[in-house]
């Protein structure tokens, strides 16, 4: 699973690699997840940082609903990854810790 923020502004991406080489001009899609429409249709470049993950540069179009989405990243040889991108800000769990008290009663 890929993170993004729903911003218009270019942010890297970290996508799992699964080839040394890409052929030809990267290319990353997002599908709805919901009415499987295509939402993202972008060129992408590889900024060849990691030997793992293509480190890739994205810039999301404006008004882009925050949830789930299945990515693609392809080039001219076929698709090189596929996943779910999360768009939006996650909630951050809160942890509380809460003092038991017990009282025990004499019979």
């Amino acid at each position: 699973m890929v993170y993004l923020a729903n911003t218009t502004e270019a942010q890297p991406l970290f996508v799992p690699r699964s080839r040394a080489e890409v052929v030809g001009d990267l290319m990353l899609t997002l599908r709805s997840t919901v009415g499987l429409a295509i939402v993202v249709d972008t060129d992408a470049i590889d900024l060849n940082t990691s030997a793992l993950y293509y480190r890739i540069a994205v810039a999301l179009p404006g008004g882009l609903a925050e949830g789930e989405y299945e990515y693609t990243l392809s080039d001219a040889a076929g698709v090189l990854s596929t996943g779910i991108a999360y768009v939006g800000e996650l909630d951050q769990p809160t942890e509380t810790d809460n003092a038991i008290i017990y009282e025990q009663i004499e019979l």
